[in-house]
């Protein structure tokens, strides 16, 4: 749920995590796409942001780093006790080096523990999270609207694709669709794969206990390989939460803003 607004330029979202018995809370820091002040970034942020030749990519861009800004502002925080928490053009958030895109990576002047975030956007808003315990999160936002029968067959399995059938509400089936592709989108930045992984490797199930809607995530044989392999962790879950935002920032459209975290057993 949406717990604080500051002004009208962030949302902050307390999103409780759930796994069987496992359950955390991530907080998600939502932003409108728009131009930020020169100011808030340092200079490598700026010139990657002038090499976009369409104008809204790069604000999509900085729109990005600057939700992730926020988040790690708020993380650190959190953990620590900082006197004056960095300014933000003290947290660099740049992709891997000689990339344009890609897992954000966090550098904190001054900092001697290291940060890890996720970020996206989506329809006139960008969404961040941000993390110093593991740098297995992920988080995703999505504008909400109808998706045709093509998107549902390249997104999800069969077996997905019928239990999402059986939702008997149209309305809560499109939502119920956008919701676990934007889970799916998540753990995949969470494994850190992205799209170069088949979507039907993240199979999305879900039900309800106690009146409340609860997903859960199974990785298929590549998605486990390639988490493994390229974490080095096993033996643990996702937890998954979302929650559904309307209006925000005047947009007057509707978002899924899901995240996840990954959890080892006996965490």
């Amino acid at each position: 749920m949406a717990v604080a607004v500051e002004g009208t330029d962030r949302l902050i979202l307390q999103l409780p995590l759930f796994h069987e018995d496992h359950q955390l809370v991530q907080e998600v820091v939502v932003v409108p796409t728009r131009l930020y002040s020169q100011d808030l970034f340092a200079p490598a942020e700026r010139r990657l942001a002038e090499e976009f030749k369409v104008e809204k990519r790069a604000v999509e861009w900085i729109s990005g780093r600057m939700a992730a800004k926020e988040a790690v502002r708020l993380s650190l925080k959190r953990a620590m006790p900082y006197d004056r928490a960095p300014a933000h053009n003290e947290i660099i958030i740049l992709p891997p080096e000689g990339e344009r895109t890609g897992p954000p990576q966090v550098a904190v002047i001054g900092g001697t523990r290291p940060v890890y975030s996720s970020l996206s956007h989506s329809g006139g808003v960008a969404a961040a999270v941000a993390a110093m315990s593991t740098p297995l999160i992920g988080v995703d936002v999505e504008f909400i609207e109808p998706k045709n029968s093509s998107f549902l067959g390249e997104v999800f399995t069969p077996g997905e694709v019928q239990e999402l059938s059986g939702i008997i509400s149209d309305q809560v089936r499109m939502v119920e669709v956008v919701i676990r592709f934007s889970i799916k989108e998540a753990v995949m930045k969470a494994i850190g794969t992205g799209f170069n992984l088949d979507l039907h490797q993240v199979v999305v199930t879900g039900g309800v206990i106690d009146g409340k809607i609860f997903h859960a995530v199974a990785l298929g044989p590549e998605a486990q390989q390639a988490f493994t392999f390229g974490s080095g962790w096993s033996g643990g879950v996702f937890c998954v939460g979302h929650d559904v935002i309307h209006n925000v920032f005047g947009t007057g459209k509707s978002y899924v803003v899901a995240s996840t975290a990954f959890i080892q057993e006996g965490g």
